[in-house]
């Protein structure tokens, strides 16, 4: 399972280190109940904020 994570405006060129948005992610999961091992399942790609 792929996970695409978008910046938003005015990001381009900046970069989230992985352990960053995996952390988010794993206290997203958390507060909804998601087992975080499934965590460790999806693979992270995100792109600089091109909203056009």
């Amino acid at each position: 399972m792929y996970l695409k994570v978008y910046l938003g405006p005015g990001s381009s060129g900046k970069t989230i280190p992985e352990d960053k948005y995996r952390a988010v992610f794993k206290r997203m999961f958390a507060n909804l109940g998601l087992p975080l091992e499934k965590l460790d399942e999806l693979k992270f790609a995100y792109t600089g904020g091109d909203y056009r």
